[in-house]
Protein backbone atom coordinates (compact mmCIF):
# COMPACT_ATOMS: atom_id res chain seq x y z
CA UNK A 1 0.00 0.00 0.00
CA UNK A 2 1.36 3.41 -0.56
CA UNK A 3 -0.40 5.05 2.20
CA UNK A 4 -3.00 4.72 4.85
CA UNK A 5 -6.03 6.79 4.36
CA UNK A 6 -5.38 9.65 7.15
CA UNK A 7 -2.07 10.23 6.95
CA UNK A 8 -2.20 12.84 4.37
CA UNK A 9 -4.25 15.13 7.23
CA UNK A 10 -2.32 13.58 9.83
CA UNK A 11 0.83 15.07 8.14
CA UNK A 12 -0.37 18.47 6.94
CA UNK A 13 -1.37 19.03 11.09
CA UNK A 14 2.36 18.17 11.64
CA UNK A 15 3.51 20.27 9.24
CA UNK A 16 1.37 23.57 9.67
CA UNK A 17 2.29 22.68 13.57
CA UNK A 18 6.31 22.67 12.87
CA UNK A 19 5.69 26.09 10.84
CA UNK A 20 3.99 27.78 13.57
CA UNK A 21 6.44 26.53 16.33
CA UNK A 22 9.26 27.30 14.32
CA UNK A 23 7.80 31.12 14.02
CA UNK A 24 7.14 31.58 17.75
CA UNK A 25 10.40 30.14 18.91
CA UNK A 26 12.15 32.58 16.43
CA UNK A 27 10.05 35.29 18.05
CA UNK A 28 10.64 34.39 21.67
CA UNK A 29 14.43 33.50 21.14
CA UNK A 30 15.54 34.98 23.68
CA UNK A 31 13.59 33.74 26.87
CA UNK A 32 12.29 30.03 25.02
CA UNK A 33 15.40 29.76 22.80
CA UNK A 34 14.60 25.41 22.17
CA UNK A 35 11.43 23.61 21.60
CA UNK A 36 11.18 20.01 20.87
CA UNK A 37 8.17 18.56 19.07
CA UNK A 38 6.95 15.07 19.83
CA UNK A 39 5.46 13.25 17.05
CA UNK A 40 3.46 10.20 17.17
CA UNK A 41 4.71 7.19 14.65
CA UNK A 42 5.89 4.54 17.17
CA UNK A 43 8.59 2.96 15.21
CA UNK A 44 8.01 4.65 11.84
CA UNK A 45 9.12 7.79 10.89
CA UNK A 46 6.98 9.25 8.34
CA UNK A 47 5.16 11.73 10.27
CA UNK A 48 8.29 13.12 11.97
CA UNK A 49 9.73 13.33 8.59
CA UNK A 50 6.42 15.00 7.42
CA UNK A 51 7.24 17.93 10.08
CA UNK A 52 10.75 19.76 7.22
CA UNK A 53 7.84 19.47 4.55
CA UNK A 54 6.75 23.38 5.35
CA UNK A 55 10.60 24.72 6.02
CA UNK A 56 11.76 27.20 3.27
CA UNK A 57 15.49 27.70 4.54
CA UNK A 58 17.88 26.53 6.80
CA UNK A 59 16.96 29.44 9.19
CA UNK A 60 13.33 28.37 9.67
CA UNK A 61 12.70 25.29 11.34
CA UNK A 62 12.04 22.53 12.23
CA UNK A 63 16.59 22.58 12.10
CA UNK A 64 16.74 19.14 13.67
CA UNK A 65 14.30 15.80 12.59
CA UNK A 66 15.16 12.77 14.59
CA UNK A 67 13.48 9.55 12.86
CA UNK A 68 13.09 5.76 14.49
CA UNK A 69 14.98 4.65 11.24
CA UNK A 70 18.26 6.67 12.57
CA UNK A 71 18.92 5.95 16.10
CA UNK A 72 20.83 8.30 17.88
CA UNK A 73 22.32 9.04 20.79
CA UNK A 74 21.31 11.68 23.51
CA UNK A 75 25.23 13.29 23.18
CA UNK A 76 24.36 13.80 19.24
CA UNK A 77 21.39 15.46 20.06
CA UNK A 78 23.19 17.93 21.84
CA UNK A 79 25.99 18.70 19.75
CA UNK A 80 23.64 19.26 17.15
CA UNK A 81 21.47 21.43 19.79
CA UNK A 82 24.62 23.33 20.63
CA UNK A 83 25.76 23.74 16.96
CA UNK A 84 21.98 24.73 15.75
CA UNK A 85 21.59 27.55 18.82
CA UNK A 86 25.23 29.03 17.95
CA UNK A 87 23.64 29.53 13.96
CA UNK A 88 20.88 30.55 14.60
CA UNK A 89 20.26 31.58 18.05
CA UNK A 90 17.49 29.25 18.40
CA UNK A 91 16.45 25.57 17.90
CA UNK A 92 13.12 23.74 16.74
CA UNK A 93 13.58 20.23 17.30
CA UNK A 94 11.35 17.10 15.79
CA UNK A 95 11.31 13.66 17.09
CA UNK A 96 9.37 10.66 17.10
CA UNK A 97 7.72 9.93 20.55
CA UNK A 98 9.97 6.16 20.75
CA UNK A 99 12.75 7.54 19.42
CA UNK A 100 15.62 5.11 20.00
CA UNK A 101 19.55 5.67 21.11
CA UNK A 102 22.39 3.57 19.78
CA UNK A 103 21.44 1.24 22.13
CA UNK A 104 18.29 0.71 20.22
CA UNK A 105 16.27 1.82 23.04
CA UNK A 106 14.01 4.38 23.73
CA UNK A 107 15.34 8.15 24.59
CA UNK A 108 15.25 8.24 28.78
CA UNK A 109 13.46 5.13 28.93
CA UNK A 110 16.32 2.70 29.85
CA UNK A 111 14.46 0.51 27.54
CA UNK A 112 11.82 -0.05 30.40
CA UNK A 113 8.03 0.22 28.69
CA UNK A 114 5.64 1.91 31.02
CA UNK A 115 2.83 -0.28 29.88
CA UNK A 116 2.05 -2.61 27.08
CA UNK A 117 -1.56 -2.72 25.71
CA UNK A 118 -3.54 -5.59 24.42
CA UNK A 119 -1.89 -5.61 20.85
CA UNK A 120 1.83 -6.01 22.47
CA UNK A 121 2.68 -2.14 21.43
CA UNK A 122 5.51 -1.03 24.68
CA UNK A 123 4.27 2.61 25.77
CA UNK A 124 7.36 4.21 26.74
CA UNK A 125 8.62 7.78 29.12
CA UNK A 126 8.45 10.78 27.01
CA UNK A 127 12.04 11.72 25.01
CA UNK A 128 11.28 14.79 24.52
CA UNK A 129 10.78 15.62 28.24
CA UNK A 130 14.19 13.57 29.00
CA UNK A 131 16.13 15.53 26.51
CA UNK A 132 14.27 18.96 27.67
CA UNK A 133 16.31 18.01 31.47
CA UNK A 134 19.50 17.28 29.29
CA UNK A 135 19.36 20.37 27.43
CA UNK A 136 18.97 22.40 30.94
CA UNK A 137 21.41 20.52 32.60
CA UNK A 138 23.99 20.60 30.16
CA UNK A 139 23.74 23.77 27.65
CA UNK A 140 22.22 26.00 30.36
CA UNK A 141 19.48 26.85 27.89
CA UNK A 142 15.42 27.13 28.03
CA UNK A 143 13.81 24.05 26.91
CA UNK A 144 10.33 23.12 26.34
CA UNK A 145 8.67 20.58 25.19
CA UNK A 146 5.02 19.94 22.87
CA UNK A 147 3.35 16.73 22.69
CA UNK A 148 -0.06 16.32 20.55
CA UNK A 149 -1.06 13.30 21.60
CA UNK A 150 -4.55 12.17 19.58
CA UNK A 151 -4.87 15.98 17.94
CA UNK A 152 -2.38 14.92 15.55
CA UNK A 153 -4.92 12.87 13.78
CA UNK A 154 -8.21 14.20 14.38
CA UNK A 155 -7.57 18.33 13.97
CA UNK A 156 -10.27 18.38 11.48
CA UNK A 157 -9.35 22.44 10.55
CA UNK A 158 -5.97 20.09 9.36
CA UNK A 159 -7.45 18.00 6.75
CA UNK A 160 -6.14 17.38 3.37
CA UNK A 161 -8.38 17.41 0.20
CA UNK A 162 -6.78 15.09 -1.26
CA UNK A 163 -6.70 12.58 1.90
CA UNK A 164 -10.65 13.37 2.59
CA UNK A 165 -11.11 12.26 -1.54
CA UNK A 166 -9.54 9.04 -1.15
CA UNK A 167 -10.83 8.24 1.88
CA UNK A 168 -14.17 8.36 0.75
CA UNK A 169 -12.95 6.44 -2.29
CA UNK A 170 -11.56 3.79 0.14
CA UNK A 171 -14.86 3.27 2.49
CA UNK A 172 -16.86 3.26 -0.42
CA UNK A 173 -15.01 0.29 -2.30
CA UNK A 174 -14.87 -1.55 1.29
CA UNK A 175 -18.58 -1.72 1.49
CA UNK A 176 -18.76 -2.76 -2.13
CA UNK A 177 -16.47 -5.89 -1.12
CA UNK A 178 -18.11 -6.31 1.82
CA UNK A 179 -21.53 -6.78 -0.14
CA UNK A 180 -20.50 -9.21 -2.41
CA UNK A 181 -19.14 -11.30 0.43
CA UNK A 182 -15.55 -10.54 0.43
CA UNK A 183 -13.65 -10.89 3.59
CA UNK A 184 -10.44 -10.41 5.97
CA UNK A 185 -8.93 -8.42 2.94
CA UNK A 186 -8.59 -4.49 2.93
CA UNK A 187 -8.49 -2.03 0.44
CA UNK A 188 -5.34 -0.19 -0.21
CA UNK A 189 -4.48 2.55 -1.93
CA UNK A 190 -1.41 2.48 -4.71
CA UNK A 191 0.60 5.05 -6.83
CA UNK A 192 -0.21 4.91 -10.18
CA UNK A 193 1.40 8.50 -10.72
CA UNK A 194 3.20 11.27 -9.29
CA UNK A 195 2.90 14.00 -11.86
CA UNK A 196 -0.18 14.24 -11.96
CA UNK A 197 -0.48 12.42 -8.67
CA UNK A 198 -3.00 9.77 -8.90
CA UNK A 199 -3.63 6.34 -6.63
CA UNK A 200 -6.02 3.76 -7.24
CA UNK A 201 -7.80 1.02 -5.53
CA UNK A 202 -6.93 -2.88 -4.54
CA UNK A 203 -6.74 -5.06 -2.16
CA UNK A 204 -4.62 -7.03 0.82
CA UNK A 205 -4.84 -9.53 3.01
CA UNK A 206 -5.54 -7.94 6.27
CA UNK A 207 -3.18 -10.47 8.37
CA UNK A 208 -0.20 -9.09 5.65
CA UNK A 209 -1.10 -5.52 6.65
CA UNK A 210 -2.64 -5.62 10.44
CA UNK A 211 -0.33 -4.69 13.42
CA UNK A 212 2.55 -4.67 11.62
CA UNK A 213 4.95 -1.34 10.88
CA UNK A 214 6.14 -0.07 7.55
CA UNK A 215 9.66 1.57 8.30
CA UNK A 216 11.04 4.70 5.73
CA UNK A 217 12.92 3.46 2.88
CA UNK A 218 16.55 4.29 2.91
CA UNK A 219 15.76 6.94 0.34
CA UNK A 220 13.08 9.14 2.25
CA UNK A 221 15.16 8.67 5.65
CA UNK A 222 16.58 12.36 6.85
CA UNK A 223 19.33 13.34 8.77
CA UNK A 224 19.03 15.32 11.27
CA UNK A 225 20.04 18.74 9.99
CA UNK A 226 18.91 18.37 6.57
CA UNK A 227 15.37 18.21 6.25
CA UNK A 228 12.88 16.01 4.20
CA UNK A 229 14.80 14.20 1.16
CA UNK A 230 13.56 14.80 -2.33
CA UNK A 231 12.25 11.43 -2.22
CA UNK A 232 10.22 12.09 0.69
CA UNK A 233 8.92 15.62 -1.10
CA UNK A 234 8.11 14.00 -3.93
CA UNK A 235 5.95 10.92 -2.19
CA UNK A 236 4.18 13.30 0.71
CA UNK A 237 3.66 16.76 -0.63
CA UNK A 238 0.88 15.14 -2.81
CA UNK A 239 -0.79 13.84 0.27
CA UNK A 240 -0.96 16.90 1.79
CA UNK A 241 -3.83 18.60 -0.60
CA UNK A 242 -3.72 22.53 -0.59
CA UNK A 243 -0.03 24.17 -0.63
CA UNK A 244 0.92 25.05 2.59
CA UNK A 245 0.84 28.49 3.84
CA UNK A 246 3.70 30.87 3.27
CA UNK A 247 4.63 32.88 6.43
CA UNK A 248 5.61 36.88 5.54
CA UNK A 249 8.77 37.75 6.99
CA UNK A 250 10.23 41.44 6.83
CA UNK A 251 13.04 42.60 4.21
Amino acid sequence: MDHSPGYGSAARFVALAAMEVARDTEAMRRTDPVKILEVAGRHAGWLPAASALGQRTPAEGPHLVYVPERPVGPESILADVEATYKAYGHVVMVLSENQPDTNEQVIGSSGRPRFTDAFGHHYFDSPAASLVDLIRQELKLRARFEKYGTLQRMSIACRSETDAEEALRVGAEAVRLALAGETDRMVVLRRESDAPYHCGLSTAPLAAIANAARPLPPKMVPTPRDGATPAFRRYAEPLLGAPLPRHARLA
